[in-house]
């Protein structure tokens, strides 16, 4: 069972700011003389009972602990304009998803918008930032090129030169590619047009920009992020070919190379959070969860977000996943929010390879799955392997595409050649799944009654746009944003 300290932190990450739930304190309140920023950073606990985002009478949006509005590391309230809500909502989150053992790694949203509002509110300094991060532009890791090996050759092919060509033409600007050390230099032209259109950056702009710049190494490839060329997902790789190309040569240093992309990723972008809230909240209307005695098992949990949002509703949450990096982070992030193991942990495992005795035989209350069905050939066998994991009257439920919203059969028959052979590779069900489809794939298991499919939630494609790592999806399928609809399949396991 989750320690009190442990459930207090776990559900106040899961609670949505909209509703502003008080959670048992884990610290004494905060000082309104002193920053929250600045005093979090000092006793690394959480101190706050309550997270909100109120709207002042002025107009902007103010994320609240406590119902005190929370101030940046300088001591300036964290106001926000209407239009900048979605941030004010992300920076919420970033303060509910905090556990008992504090990590200011894990608060980048604010920490951008503190940046933006302490150190970049004056028109000087923003200039002396602008100029200050060309620096980067002359030693860019993008311009450096080189012959050999191929493994190498062929992503800086796929990732750098479509960025380089997309900077040329954007900007009208010639960038050099470098074969040596020396020499580098980019043309004064090139350095004035760049430079000037960073110079123009409000605050907020220019501080997301510095961070990715910070973060990838690389000016061109922050421009692109921050222009919208490129998305989250595209911008860690591109930042990577490096390190993977020397994985692809020499194979993967574990706990170094995997955690380090993922963190990258984490850094540069945070809308997964909204998307496994949209997850976690179908579950848990379809399930009586009890805190006390509730075991959970995520299928294909990723990073484990998920599995963070259930965690404060059950007793344990065992994540599986097939990629070992994907593992490392989740248990990464379980030790250093200084959650017990026995309570939250990940293992890398084929549950078609499975045993009984796998995870020491242990069988689970409820079993879910979101959005992995349709990368899998077989579902047919997965959903059978899943369902042996039920405890008698255990429920299963997978949460995947709706192929009545017909979106991906869109975007493949958008794609070019190239693409679509990739897209082909990862998504083995374009369409999603028709409700016949879940509910027939349920029915072979032989194992699963009383079950329903049916409309999980909808998000539209400018909001999953960094979650999916896809650029311009809404062009692709030629017209507007789009609404992506997701099923949700339940079944409950024979006594």
């Amino acid at each position: 069972m989750f320690s009190a300290a442990t459930r207090t932190a776990l559900r106040a990450a899961a609670r949505s700011t909209a509703r502003n739930v008080a959670t048992e304190a884990v610290a004494p309140a905060a000082s309104s003389s002193e920053p929250q920023t600045a005093r979090a950073e000092k006793l690394l606990k959480r101190f706050w009972k309550t997270v909100a985002v109120e709207k002042k009478p002025d107009g902007h949006y103010g994320v609240m602990l406590d119902k005190r509005t929370l101030k940046t590391p300088g001591g300036k309230p964290l106001l926000l304009k209407d239009h900048q809500l979605p941030v004010a909502v992300l920076i919420a989150d970033e303060w509910e998803n905090q556990y008992a053992v504090l990590k200011p790694h894990a608060l980048p949203m604010t920490s951008i918008t503190a940046r933006a509002l302490d150190g970049l509110h004056d028109a000087s300094l923003r200039e002396a930032v602008s100029k200050d991060l060309l620096r980067y532009l002359d030693t860019d890791t993008v311009c450096f090129h080189e012959e050999f090996p191929r493994a190498l050759v062929k992503l800086q092919d796929e990732h750098w030169k479509p960025l380089l060509a997309w900077v040329s033409k954007t900007f009208d600007v010639e960038v050099k590619v470098y074969e040596g050390i020396l020499g580098t230099k980019q043309p004064k032209e090139t350095m004035e047009k760049l430079g000037a259109v960073v110079s123009q950056y409000d605050q907020f702009k220019l501080a997301a920009f510095e961070r990715a710049v910070l973060a990838s190494k690389s000016y061109l490839i922050a421009l692109a992020l921050v222009e919208g060329y490129f998305t989250t997902d595209e911008a860690a790789k591109a930042a990577h070919v490096e390190v993977q190309s020397q994985i692809d040569r020499w194979g993967e240093v574990e706990d170094t190379h995997d955690v380090d992309h993922q963190d990258v990723r984490v850094r540069l972008g945070s809308a997964a959070l909204m998307l496994a809230r949209k997850v976690s909240e179908a579950i848990l209307k379809r399930y009586a969860f009890d805190e006390d005695k509730t075991t959970v098992l995520d299928f294909a949990c990723g990073p484990g977000l998920v599995s963070q949002n259930l965690a404060p509703h059950c007793k344990r949450v065992v994540g599986v996943d097939l990629s070992k990096g994907m593992v490392d982070f989740f248990n990464k992030a379980v030790s250093d929010h200084g959650i017990d193991s026995s309570e939250m942990e990940a293992f890398q495992r084929d549950v078609l390879q499975d045993t009984d005795e796998e995870l020491n035989g242990e069988l689970f209350d409820v079993v879910v799955c979101s959005q992995s069905y349709h990368h899998i050939p077989d579902i047919d066998s997965i959903t059978r392997a899943l369902s042996r994991r039920l405890k008698p009257n255990g429920v299963l439920m997978v949460l995947d595409l709706d192929a009545e919203n017909g979106f991906q059969n869109r975007l493949a028959k958008k794609m070019s050649k190239e693409d679509g052979e990739k897209f082909d590779q990862v998504v083995a069900h374009k369409g999603g799944f028709s409700k016949e489809e879940l509910t027939a794939n349920f029915e072979q298991s032989g194992r699963l009654t009383d079950i329903k499919v049916e409309p999980a939630f909808t998000m539209l494609l400018s909001e999953m746009k960094e979650i999916k790592g896809k650029h311009n999806w809404a062009e692709k399928v030629g017209g507007d944003d789009v609404e992506l609809g997701l099923l949700i399949a339940t079944g409950v396991r024979t006594a």
